[in-house]
């Protein structure tokens, strides 16, 4: 078997679906297999495929909804789609991630289930796909603190149970069902808990047999309910929703319905996909519950870390929660606080607001007003800040040591404040004020009215590209710090306290490219925010060479995955993972990298001084 068949059968093989199968039988699978790509955007499966055949995902990513739009599951790499026949019409795919599959066609399928009845069970019905996968997850992570064997379903339930009454209509119910993003509804007559209504009643007994959707709800919902307490064990509640064939079960307190929970629950509560985090955290209806969700938020960053994350992706995936946790937060304070008295805008700074976030950081926010003269304005939104950073510290997301915070007036401004502001810093070419000015470049809208500060950002960023006093103190700024690296490319440690003899990789490394890269961006007029970005769109407008750019993009990548792996070890440890990398727990080879990209950075540094000294700037 030549090198290439030998790389599918061992992915193959670490597939829960196809590992059932014997050595002989996965050897010759892999010639058997048909390789296709789909692109972003791309219906799945395509037109034609063939009923019955095994689509497996190589790469990628796959949305399932109803037609309704509900989200019935997603697929990723190592997931194994059976094509269905007339019955599956109501699932619709979508590729939301360019994606590459190993396609089984449907003879040889069928051949192998006759074959092996072990790999037939694993797709008698397609209805029992996502508590395969629930079950698959736990045999796969048992020996976890927080597996579904040591939790109870009461830890799982972030939300009151969405529920309706028995006469209002089907089309009611699958609207709220929409718009409440659920993929079941209680229904409740006189307090009483009667029945339920699943997406998946709604497709076999209405859309189905064509049923008129202005029938009432209670003529398709299942009487005879199964529930749990939430003291029962999840897996309990697992096993019998595995016994049973059934997917959603209610959680009572003595006879009051207190939470749904279903086996894309026990699924999602691995931990281990940002996806589901979001949606999470967009169900959570108190700080507590989001507290209880993003405890999942360092397993997040191991298994992105584990599956060879790049940086880039590393950083959107963690970025993407913190930006859900924040906005949920949001919505929570307005619920308590009332209706803001004018448009707002919340925005996220420093590595939320390049979206190079990892989950140690602290908050670097702001918020944006509109106009206006009513004094009581400031009040409210200075209370909302205190609720949203309060619940962000709450959640392990700690309050900023610099004070970087809608907490504080200077932070809080309208919209005329904010443009003053960004002309004072952009007028005045000193130390303190380029300092400020790197801060709000960095800016990004993390909910509310976007209008309100992308303007003001757009025009600032023009004025800074004609403002050479002001380019040439943020250069300084971005020259204050060179990398750790001696005149012998020996690494120079921290000396003495708690973090003897260690380098500290945010500040000593990926900071000072990622100043640099704000210099080429400002100096180019690049709006981007993320570091590669900046310094793509450098490179694109000729403010650096194609080689420059490449090794400092380069540079940035091997300290963000030398930084990113330290804190997973950490983390797997049971520590809090921090910046300070001891080099002597590095492979020579990775100190050799580590060296490689400080002399990177020192390269150009000294490029951009000769370039600052070339202008007649000391």
């Amino acid at each position: 078997m030549d090198a290439e068949l030998r790389e599918i059968r061992d992915f193959l093989a670490a597939s829960p679906d196809y590992a059932v199968l014997p050595e002989p039988a996965l050897d010759r699978l892999p010639r058997q297999l048909v390789v296709r790509y789909l692109r972003r955007g791309s219906p799945f499966p395509p037109v034609p495929a063939d009923a019955g055949d095994l689509w497996l995902v190589r790469t990628g990513a796959i949305d399932l909804r109803t037609r309704q739009e509900e989200l019935l599951d997603k697929l990723g790499e190592g997931d194994v789609f059976a094509v269905p026949g007339d019955d599956g019409a109501e699932v619709i795919g979508r590729v939301v991630e360019d994606a590459l599959f190993y396609v089984l066609p449907a003879p040889e399928a069928r051949e192998l289930r006759r074959q092996h009845p072990e790999f037939a069970d694993r797709f008698d019905l397609a209805s029992r796909r996502p508590l395969q996968r629930a079950l698959a997850a736990f045999q796969g992570s048992a020996g976890r603190g927080d597996s579904v064997l040591t939790v109870s379903v009461g830890e799982l339930v972030t939300r009151a149970p969405e529920h309706i009454g028995p006469d209002a209509t089907i089309q009611d119910g699958a609207r709220h069902m929409s718009e409440q993003e659920v993929s079941a509804l209680l229904v409740m007559a006189d307090d009483e808990l009667i029945g339920i209504v699943t997406d998946h009643d709604l497709r076999k007994r209405c859309l189905a047999t064509g049923r008129s959707r202005q029938e009432p709800i209670g003529s398709i919902m299942s009487s005879r309910l199964q529930s749990v307490t939430p003291e029962t064990p999840a897996f309990e509640a697992l096993l019998l929703m595995s016994r049973l064939d059934i997917h959603h079960l209610p959680v009572l307190a003595g006879t009051q319905p207190v939470g749904l929970i279903s086996t894309t629950d026990l699924i999602r509560h691995q931990g281990t996909n940002a996806v589901y985090l979001v949606r999470d955290i967009r169900r959570c209806e108190s700080v507590a519950a989001l507290r209880r969700v993003t405890q999942a938020l360092p397993e997040l960053q191991i298994h992105l870390v584990q599956s060879g994350a790049t940086a880039l992706h590393l950083g959107q995936a963690v970025t993407a929660v913190i930006d859900a946790l924040t906005r949920r937060l949001l919505k929570l304070g307005v619920a308590e606080l009332g209706t803001p008295p004018v448009p707002f805008a919340w925005l996220a700074c420093g590595s939320q607001g390049r979206r190079e976030q990892t989950v140690h950081t602290d908050q670097d926010n702001a918020l944006i007003y509109a106009d206006t003269r009513d004094a009581g304005t400031d009040g409210y939104f200075q209370r909302l800040a205190e609720f949203v950073t309060d619940g962000l510290d709450q959640c392990g997301i700690v309050y900023c040591p610099g004070e970087v915070s809608p907490r504080s007036p200077h932070w809080r401004r309208t919209v005329i404040g904010w443009r003053d502001e960004f002309a004072r810093v952009l007028r005045s070419p000193d130390r303190k004020a380029a300092m400020l000015a790197a801060h709000y470049f960095d800016l990004r809208v993390v909910h509310g009215d976007a209008l309100l500060f992308e303007p003001l950002r757009a025009e600032a960023l023009r004025y800074a590209v004609t403002r050479r006093p002001f380019q040439a103190q943020l250069a300084e700024n971005a020259l204050d710090s060179p990398p750790p690296l001696g005149f012998f490319r020996q690494l120079v440690l921290i000396q003495g306290g708690d973090q003897a003899d260690t380098l500290d990789v945010k500040k000593q490394g990926l900071l000072l490219v990622t100043a640099l890269a704000r210099v080429y961006a400002l100096q180019a007029g690049v709006p981007g925010l993320h570091t590669l970005d900046r310094l793509r769109g450098a490179v694109e407008t000729g403010v650096i060479g194609q080689d420059d750019g490449a090794n400092l993009c380069g540079a940035y990548e091997t300290l963000a995955s030398l930084r990113a792996q330290h804190q997973t070890r950490q983390i797997k440890r049971g520590e809090r993972p921090d910046n300070f990398i001891p080099p002597r727990t590095l492979s020579p080879l990775e100190r050799g990298h580590l060296k490689d990209a400080f002399g990177v950075i020192a390269t150009m540094q000294k490029n951009l001084r000769a370039r600052l000294v070339g202008r007649g700037t000391p």
